[in-house]
């Protein structure tokens, strides 16, 4: 018999670990796990449950944002025929004063204090710049 001293230290408890044991703590490892499980799906189905409106109650909501959206868009063309409203205004004001301004450059043109030769009121205004090109070539390297 092996005799111990009080100052010597305490032996380490021995566990014994047998297969009954084991089986029991897995089984009941797994049926931990398949009721947290189940608990959290019955959770997620139920609250999904209830954010999802009925199909009447879905119906009364998109038409009320169709009717929503149909206001706006109303609004937004009233909108934009003003802004076309006046726009054709002020082109019209602008043609006007074209207009003028083509009625005088003709009389300066006819009372002679203007070349008749740089000004002809008869053809349409060129559009662009001179006839021939300013820049020089461009010369490859």
């Amino acid at each position: 018999m092996t005799t111990y001293r009080i100052s010597d230290p305490l032996p380490p408890p021995a566990i014994i670990l047998n297969r009954r044991f084991l089986l029991a703590l897995l089984v009941f490892t797994l049926a931990l796990a398949a009721g947290a499980s189940w608990a959290g799906y019955t959770l997620a189905v139920a609250k999904i449950e209830a954010e999802t409106p009925a199909s009447a109650e879905l119906v009364v909501r998109w038409q009320a944002r169709l009717q929503e959206q149909k206001a706006e868009l109303a609004q937004i063309e009233t909108d934009v025929q003003h802004q076309v409203d006046a726009i054709t205004l002020r082109l019209g004001a602008m043609q006007g004063r074209l207009l003028r301004l083509d009625a005088l450059g003709q009389r300066f043109v006819e009372s002679g204090l203007v070349n008749n030769e740089e000004f002809d009121f008869s053809a349409p205004a060129p559009v662009g710049g001179p006839g021939r090109s300013l820049r020089k070539p461009v010369t490859q390297m």
